[in-house]
C-alpha cells in the first residue's frame, strides 16, 4: 500500500472514532469525552496536511520526470504561447475539470471534434431520425378537380359506350297537307380500352423492414401509390390515345388562338372567348 493511501485510511479512522464517540455519549458528554474527541480531530488535522504535502510531492515529481511543469519551458520544443498539452492532460487527471484554464479548455475543445472524423468524430455514435425527409412535387390536378368519372367495368375488359350525333339535327316547317320528310337518328360506338399501368418493383430486404427506425413498409407503399397517381395523371390529360389513353387534352379542340404577333400576351377577352368556346350545353352544369 502507497504511503499516501496509508495516510487516508488513518484519518478515515480517526473519523470514524470521532462520529462513534459522539453517537454513543449523545446524553452523556463530559470533559473526558471531549478530551478524546480533541485528539482524534488532532490527528486528522495532521493526518490531512501530510497528505497534502504528499500528494503535492507527487506531482512535482511526476512533472520533473516527465517535464509537465505548468512554467513555460525552454527546451525549444513548444514555440512562444504555445501551450503544454501533456501538462494540460496531467493537470486534468490529477485535479479534474476545475484544474483547467478557459484558454486551456480551448484548446482541448480545438484539439479533438465531434464532427470532423479524424479528430475523434469516429467514435461519435450517430442516430438516425424516425422521419424520411422527402422531396414533393403535385402531381393530382386533374383528379383532385373532382371532374373525372370513376366507371368499373366488371371483367376488366375493353367497354362500349354507344353515340349519337345530333348536334346538327333539327326540325322543319310542313305546309298544309305535306307530309313530314325523314331524318333517321345515326349512332356510333365509342371503345374505352383496358391499360395496365405498374408501379414498377421495389425490392425491400426483411432486414431493412426489420431494422430500419423509419416504418419503410409504409414509405414504400406511399411512394408506389405516387407512382401511379403520376403516370395516371400525365396519361388522362396528354395520352395519345394511340396504345395509350386519349388524354382530355389531346382530345380537346383549340378554343381561342392568338392573333398573329400576340402570341405571348394574354388579354381579358381572351380569356373570356376562350370561355365562350365552349358549348353553353357543356358550360351550364
Amino acid at each position: 500500500m502507497s504511503i499516501l493511501a496509508q495516510l487516508r485510511e488513518k484519518r478515515n479512522s480517526h473519523v470514524t472514532e470521532m462520529r462513534n464517540l459522539l453517537d454513543k455519549n449523545k446524553e452523556s458528554w463530559n470533559g473526558e469525552h471531549q478530551k478524546k474527541y480533541d485528539e482524534h480531530d488532532q490527528q486528522v488535522q495532521s493526518l490531512e496536511l501530510q497528505i497534502k504535502n504528499q500528494q503535492r510531492q507527487m506531482d512535482l515529481d511526476a512533472e520533473s520526470r516527465f517535464g509537465l511543469s505548468d512554467a513555460p519551458q525552454n527546451s525549444g520544443s513548444h514555440k512562444p504561447g504555445e501551450l503544454n498539452i501533456r501538462s494540460m492532460m496531467d493537470k486534468w487527471m490529477r485535479r479534474g475539470d476545475n484544474a483547467l484554464s478557459a484558454e486551456e479548455w480551448t484548446a482541448v475543445r480545438n484539439t479533438m471534434s465531434t464532427t470532423t472524423p479524424a479528430e475523434g468524430g469516429f467514435t461519435v455514435q450517430t442516430e438516425v431520425a424516425a422521419t424520411i425527409l422527402e422531396a414533393m412535387k403535385d402531381y393530382s390536378a386533374l383528379r383532385a378537380s373532382g371532374l373525372p368519372e370513376i366507371i368499373r367495368s366488371g371483367m376488366g375488359n375493353p367497354m362500349q359506350f354507344p353515340t349519337s350525333d345530333g348536334t346538327a339535327e333539327e326540325g322543319e316547317i310542313v305546309a298544309q297537307n305535306v307530309g313530314a320528310s325523314d331524318q333517321d337518328i345515326t349512332f356510333g360506338t365509342l371503345s374505352l380500352d383496358v391499360y395496365k399501368f405498374s408501379s414498377k418493383v421495389v425490392t425491400v430486404p426483411i432486414e431493412l423492414l426489420q431494422d430500419s427506425n423509419a416504418n419503410i413498409e409504409a414509405f414504400v407503399v406511399q411512394r408506389l401509390a405516387q407512382r401511379l397517381g403520376r403516370i395516371t395523371e400525365r396519361m388522362f390529360t396528354t395520352g395519345t390515345g394511340t396504345n395509350q389513353p386519349r388524354g382530355v387534352i389531346t382530345a380537346a379542340s383549340v378554343g381561342v388562338a392568338a392573333a398573329t404577333g400576340n402570341t405571348t400576351a394574354i388579354t381579358y377577352d381572351h380569356l373570356v372567348d376562350l370561355e365562350h368556346s365552349i358549348n353553353r350545353a357543356y358550360r351550364t352544369p
